[in-house]
């Protein structure tokens, strides 16, 4: 059974997805006072139009979104009805796209980003990625609270503030 186009609470993302492929932006807040937006593609006449990664990998375990490939394929299906620009990749694709800086809105079918991507620290490459410029659309569990391994997940105190706070002298857990 797969996700259907109505009733599902993942048509609120597809939407928000949409909003932004079809209103032109892309705007994410990271933290206070940093603002975070989409990249764009462009190629269609001068116009310009987002580009959407859709990470899915069978290898690494979600937690709260129990079946990714159907969560997948219901994005690909609405993807394509509206003519939205989008690559799936999985997590050693993932990361040589974001180390080379992709203009892209990343939309994870996985509650749970792989170690490739995300090691829950500042030096995380999709950390990095998100700090210049990246956009990322997260549905099910909290983001950033686990590190996905092949067919394991880990969670260590405090990781899921460490995307969006940055850590000064004093501070503990990284809020300030």
């Amino acid at each position: 059974m797969g996700f259907k186009e109505g009733g599902d609470m993942r048509v609120l993302v597809v939407l928000f997805i949409l909003f932004l492929v079809i209103g032109g932006f892309g705007v994410a807040h990271a933290s206070p006072g940093m603002v975070v937006h989409g990249g764009f593609e462009s190629g269609c006449g001068g116009c310009k139009r987002p580009r959407v990664l859709v990470y899915y990998d069978s290898r690494y375990p979600c937690n709260w979104i129990r079946r990714p490939a159907d969560y997948r394929d219901f994005l690909l299906r609405v993807f394509d009805r509206y003519n939205v620009s989008y690559e799936v990749v999985d997590a050693f694709s993932l990361v040589e796209r974001l180390k080379a800086g992709v203009d892209a809105i990343l939309v994870p079918t996985c509650d749970v980003l792989p170690d490739t991507v995300w090691n829950g620290t500042e030096e995380s490459v999709v950390v990095k990625w998100l700090r210049s410029g990246g956009t990322i659309i997260w549905s099910g569990d909290w983001e950033f609270y686990y590190v996905g391994h092949v067919g394991s997940f880990e969670h260590r105190d405090g990781i899921e503030n460490v995307p969006f706070w940055a850590c000064c002298d004093g501070c503990s857990g990284g809020l300030c």
